[in-house]
């Protein structure tokens, strides 16, 4: 239940200023970036993460769907956000952990619910955001799961 009460104050704290002038930290961009994700991995509404895709968003890799760079990075996660938003994922994210240098955010966290309109999932997941000039300009997904009965013999 942190994750979900994290979200929704992050959400908050990025409409309370908005008169504000000071652009926002790379952390900020990328804590409104993982927040906007896990919204709409739960919902289906990734409303709030388009929104952080300008202009200036240049990488994208996705274990399924490869590594992409220039406006083809930013056309291939707007297609897999709309494919999720019409098969909607809901899964709830758990234990997470942040690591960072200046502009990569790595958020490393467990994911259960469900996929693809309704398969069971369970995974281990990392998202690394990357962040220049006061916004979102890359994002790397990887997931997976390794069952222990896999190495039993």
């Amino acid at each position: 239940m942190l994750l979900p009460t994290l979200l929704t104050g992050l959400l908050l704290a990025a409409v309370a200023n908005p008169g504000s002038t000071a652009p926002p930290t790379p952390r900020a961009v990328a804590d409104r970036a993982f927040a906007a994700w896990a919204a709409g991995e739960a919902t289906g509404n990734y409303a709030a993460f388009r929104a952080l895709l300008g202009p200036s968003y240049r990488t994208f890799s996705h274990p399924l769907l490869g590594r992409f760079a220039g406006p083809e990075a930013a056309q291939k996660l707007r297609g897999l956000v709309a494919e999720r938003e019409q098969k909607p994922n809901r899964l709830a994210f758990t234990n997470v952990v942040v690591t960072a240098n200046d502009n990569t955010f790595l958020y490393q966290f467990d994911s259960a619910g469900e996929v693809a309109g309704g398969y069971p999932y369970r995974g281990y997941n990392v998202l690394a955001f990357e962040v220049a000039g006061g916004e979102l300009v890359g994002m790397r997904e990887y997931f997976g799961f390794v069952d222990p009965q896999w190495f039993k013999q």
